[in-house]
């Protein structure tokens, strides 16, 4: 007669940190690009690779961290079965505590219309909840000073020239003059918001491999085809020899990968 095995939660949690540092390792994404994506601290990034979840918020919120690590990571359909066994309690949080309600008023033998109200608030709290966590996640992500701390990759630039250039709001009366700078194969990458930036040319010479402030400016002189990564590419710009090209369309949750001309 076969048994079923039963795993410890922490088993879980320690196969599927694993499974994240594996991919992260095999993609070449640093801790740091990790914690610029998920908002989280180096450490804590580190933790959850290694099982140890207790750092993280609640179950609820630790889901969506993991949830969003994996999708990073384009590995969230073989890690999202693990989470309801590493984190048994949160997959059935909400119904359970809608039938303990239910159970209490039975018990009083309260009318059906206060049955329904009190589940229907219940529902509507969790709804609160929900939209509130989501939408000051978002204000993080869009605000130009990023407050959390993080460790930025080593800089690893090529012989080649580049500069940056302060990005101000032009006027009708202050409009930035390039045709000083005007050259062939110029490439312009104008970042919005603090970002992580990665820049190649056809020779496979690193131009850039940094964070970079919002608000800043980038002139990359190498030889084209440019492949350009942009951690967070909203509002950013590219433009090679006066011509602009389309970063949002190239722009995957927020990650813009794309290769210029």
């Amino acid at each position: 007669m076969n048994k079923e095995v039963k795993h410890d939660p922490q088993e879980w949690r320690v196969q599927i940190g694993d499974s994240l540092n594996k991919a992260r390792v095999f993609k070449n994404i640093s801790l740091a690009e990790v914690s610029d994506y998920l908002k989280l601290r180096v450490n804590q990034i580190k933790d959850i690779e290694e099982g140890r979840w207790d750092s993280l918020p609640d179950a609820v919120f630790a889901r969506g961290f993991i949830r969003n690590y994996a999708q990073m990571l384009e590995i969230e359909e073989d890690i999202q079965p693990l989470l309801d066994n590493a984190l048994p309690n949160s997959n059935h949080l909400i119904k359970r505590n809608i039938n303990v309600s239910h159970r209490i008023i039975s018990n009083k033998k309260l009318p059906v219309w206060i049955n329904i109200l009190i589940l229907l608030i219940i529902f509507m709290v969790v709804i609160f909840i929900w939209q509130k966590y989501s939408s000051n996640r978002t204000l993080k992500l869009d605000e130009a000073q990023l407050e959390q701390e993080i460790t930025a990759p080593a800089l690893q630039v090529g012989d080649i020239n580049t500069k940056v250039i302060p990005l101000i709001e032009n006027t009708a009366s202050e409009v930035y003059d390039e045709s000083s700078e005007i050259s062939d194969n110029i490439l312009y990458i104008n970042a919005k918001y603090r970002t992580y930036l990665h820049v190649t040319d056809s020779s496979n010479k690193v131009l850039i491999n940094q964070i970079v402030p919002g608000g800043s400016r980038h002139q990359f002189n190498g030889l084209p085809p440019y492949r350009i990564k942009i951690g967070y590419a909203i509002g950013s710009t590219v433009e090679l020899n006066g011509k602009a090209y389309d970063v949002k369309a190239n722009t995957n949750s927020k990650v813009a990968n794309l290769t210029v001309p």
